[in-house]
């Protein structure tokens, strides 16, 4: 049984998985004048903390599974455990701690290796229809988004940049 994978390379170790679920809510979340709380909620991150417990005759398993996790990449893609299935998720890890023992007789040895793996986006966002029948304004789902730019939205063609119509400006145009 594999309990969890880290770029494609799945690990079957004895481990122990702290899933925490954090739905962030925007900047414009806060109470209103009539004593509400407007909620504007962007979406759902995740965010494991593994702890893994390495049998003594595996530690090549140890060490391949350390230089992956520290690696100096601005993400890794996780396959992870998820209510009855799995998630995919791409996340940076952060919080990799581990123990040296010397025991005698010059035994040595890494122990209790344990990290956090933090999305990198949510897991879980509206949809069009839910951000609609919330009368939210919809915004596009493309990472190509900038402040500024025009989108359109068909229901034949979903998001597609626009550029609006330009005008002579009147105030400058003598008749």
């Amino acid at each position: 049984m594999v309990y969890f994978s880290v770029d494609g390379i799945e690990w079957n170790l004895p481990c122990a998985i702290k899933r925490v679920a954090t739905v962030q809510p925007s900047e414009i979340s806060g109470m209103l004048l009539d004593k509400t709380y407007f909620n504007d909620v962007i979406g759902t991150w995740l965010e494991y903390e593994i702890a893994i417990a390495i049998p003594l005759d595996r530690k090549d398993d140890y060490t391949t599974l350390y230089e992956k996790l520290t690696d100096p990449v601005d993400a890794h893609t996780f396959v992870l455990p998820y209510n009855q299935s799995t998630v995919q998720i791409t996340g940076r890890v952060e919080n990799i701690q581990d123990s040296f023992v010397r025991l005698p007789g010059d035994a040595r040895y890494w122990k209790g290796i344990s990290f956090s793996v933090i999305a990198d986006h949510p897991t879980k966002i509206y949809s069009l229809s839910q951000v609609l029948t919330m009368g939210r304004s919809p915004f596009p789902d493309s990472t190509s988004v900038a402040s500024g730019s025009y989108w359109l939205y068909t229901s034949t063609n979903g998001w597609q940049p626009y550029t609006p119509p330009t005008y002579n400006n009147a105030d400058v145009t003598r008749y």
